[in-house]
This record gives structure tokens, sequence and C-alpha cells, in this order.
């Protein structure tokens, strides 16, 4: 049996560098999405096939690691450090269709990883098992953001002190993919059945209150924790940024069983 200790699973807040707010070596953020490390330990330690592609922030390896395929600034970035983390025996990586390689495993289960240049479009990675494709993974480059979108992680939250609904705000392209280089404020209302907690985007950095009702997107995004006010009754939550139409969603309260 083998196992390891981490501090910490999740980011938390203090026990920080100032101006930094948070701890921010977890391999989940504040609000649970998965971190580039959590990836790494998902591929040493789930029996489930995996592949994850992450990138070089910046051009040719500086900077931290992102989740996808639109760079900040296109004109400079031309050459992509990719790593892969997965647990398939081999691992082929595709842009536009066309293969940069096939690796396979290495012995200390260390990310798998290309050097490429950077076209738009959609990079792909695909690990295998035995020769069968068994897990795949792709990144496509966002167009411009031209719309908010608001998704729920479910549709009711219950009228009691301590269950919420987390609500991500995002800026999206026509195709519904999320830009991460919008960094504009969106404000987050809420009317009916429910109230806004928090607000909050995730960053390190950040030190907009979370008690308001606006906040900086970071990634492209912010999360709204929504909360119950009533046994029963619509919650509708409301999304806007300047020169963006604005996003409803709505969410149902429902009392705590019994």
């Amino acid at each position: 049996m083998s196992g390891q200790f981490l501090w910490t699973g999740i980011d938390y807040l203090g026990e920080a560098n100032w101006p930094d707010i948070s701890w921010g070596t977890a391999l989940l953020d504040r609000n649970g999405y998965m971190k580039p490390m959590g990836f790494e330990r998902q591929s040493w330690w789930s029996p489930k096939p995996m592949v994850k592609i992450v990138r070089s922030d910046d051009n040719a390896g500086r900077g931290g690691l992102k989740m996808d395929w639109t760079p900040a600034d296109f004109g400079t970035y031309d050459e992509a450090h990719i790593f892969v983390y997965s647990n398939c025996d081999e691992v082929e990586l595709f842009l536009n269709g066309e293969s940069k390689g096939r690796q396979t495993i290495h012995k200390d289960a260390t990310p798998r990883f290309w050097n490429i240049g950077f076209d738009p479009g959609v990079l792909k990675a695909v690990g295998y098992k035995k020769g069968v494709e068994v897990a795949v993974d792709e990144l496509v480059t966002a167009e411009t953001a031209i719309k908010l979108d608001l998704k729920a992680e479910r549709g009711s939250v219950k009228n009691n002190w301590e269950d919420l609904v987390y609500v991500t705000a995002s800026f999206i392209d026509n195709a519904g993919k999320v830009n991460p280089n919008v960094k504009s404020p969106i404000t987050v209302k809420v009317s009916g059945s429910g109230t806004l907690v928090a607000l909050d985007n995730s960053s390190i950095f950040s030190h907009e209150p979370y008690k308001t009702n606006v906040r900086t997107a970071v990634d492209g995004r912010v999360i709204a924790l929504i909360q119950a006010t009533a046994d029963k009754g619509p919650i509708t939550i409301t999304a806007e940024a300047e020169g963006y139409p604005k996003a409803t969603l709505n969410l149902e309260a429902i009392a705590e069983s019994r």
C-alpha cells in the first residue's frame, strides 16, 4: 500500500504571503475546480483511464500552467510547452488533426511533454491501453466572447442554513466556449425565494469582497453561491456585464426533507 499526504487538498484563506490572500498550492481551488496538480495526482492514483492537457501560460514555457488553448496574446504566443497527465500506456497528441507524436508512459509517472508551435483550433490528447483508445481530452481555442452564460451545479436548493448551489457566470463565444481572457466585472442579482450569499472568482490575488454582487472575472468566470429563503418557489439569477446581453437562470427552492 502506498499513499501521500498533501497540504492541502483545497485552497483556503490565510497562511499566504501578502498581497496573496490564499494558500495556492492545493489540488482544488476555493470553489472546487481541479487545478493542474490535481490532475497530476489523478494520473498517479486513479484506476480509471484519463488524460488531461495543460500548457505553459506564456510563450516558450514561461509562466504557470493553463488548461485552455486560448493564449492572452496570439501575436507573441508561438511556442507552446504542452504537458499531458495520464495513466495510459501511450498518449498521442494532435493539433488540428495532425499527430505530434505518441509517447509511452514514463517510469516515474511524470507528464508527457511536447514543444509545439501554436495554431488556433483543436488540441487533442488520446490515451491508449494495449493499443485501444480509452481516454480523450480536447482544448479548443475560444473566439471573442459575445455573451454571458449561467450554469448551476443542480436545479434546486433546500431551505436550510447549510445547503448552497454554486452558479457559474462565464463569458462565452458563439460556440459556447468560455473565453478565459475576459476580465470584466460581472454583476449578479438574485430575486424570488433565494439570496446571493457570496461571489468569488477563485483568485488568490483578488482583494474584492465576497459579500457583494459585483466581482471581476478570472479565467472568464465568477462563481455565485445561492441559498434558499423559503420552502418553495422560483429563484431567479441574473448576470450582467457592460457590453454583453444579460443572462438569466432559474432555480427552485425546496423544503428540507424530514
